[in-house]
């Protein structure tokens, strides 16, 4: 098998339910779909994406309104998000795909076992709650994540300066201030009791 150049490959989108959801697809075999964490992209997997890649057709996707999938209704739920991985496995013409997916990614994964148990075979999920949790509550305030859609941008920026960096970078291509949108409407599903049932 050549070596991929996982820094030049050419992405696809598809256009399920109201969004364009990006991927990239690497390997061949049985299919591994990933689906990467909060406010992240596909690059969370990097250093995975060359393992996986020589065992599995490697599937690693854009969430909604993250990386370059889009989301014109501006709204994230994780039962929405779990909605639109059926659609591309669907639209693959996949068949019980094996998922691994981290924080947000987890939580669609659990979300995708509760509503499209026949999609898949099995799952590896970290970081995943079944509740929400004042510690998580009080760590989100810590960095500047104050409640659902409030965020002091200034803290933040002095907090996880990295972060910031990360994602002004991977949310480019939707202009350059998208990444506050993106986290206002995001830190609403965080902080949604509803989210974790």
């Amino acid at each position: 098998m050549s070596e991929i150049d996982f820094k030049r490959i050419e992405g696809k989108y598809i256009e399920i339910n109201d969004i364009k959801m990006y991927y990239e697809e690497y390997g061949s075999g049985y299919p591994l779909i990933l689906i990467h964490g909060g406010i992240s992209s596909i690059q969370m997997w990097e250093k995975q994406l060359p393992v996986f890649s020589k065992h599995f057709r490697l599937i690693a996707v854009d969430c909604r309104g993250q990386g370059k999938t889009t989301n014109p209704g501006g709204k994230f739920h994780y039962k929405l998000m779990a909605d639109d991985f059926a659609a591309l496995i669907k639209e693959l013409k996949l068949d019980n795909v094996l998922l691994c997916g981290w924080s947000d990614g987890g939580q669609i994964g659990l979300e995708m076992g509760l509503h499209y148990p026949e999609l898949v075979k099995a799952m590896v999920l970290g970081g995943t709650m079944i509740n929400q949790t004042q510690e998580m509550i009080d760590g989100f305030k810590e960095l500047g994540i104050e409640g659902p859609g409030q965020v002091d941008f200034e803290k933040l920026e002095k907090t996880l300066d990295w972060l910031v960096k990360m994602l002004k970078e991977q949310t480019v291509t939707h202009g350059k201030k998208y990444w506050k949108t993106m986290l206002l409407n995001i830190t609403k599903m965080w902080f949604d009791p509803a989210e974790f049932p």
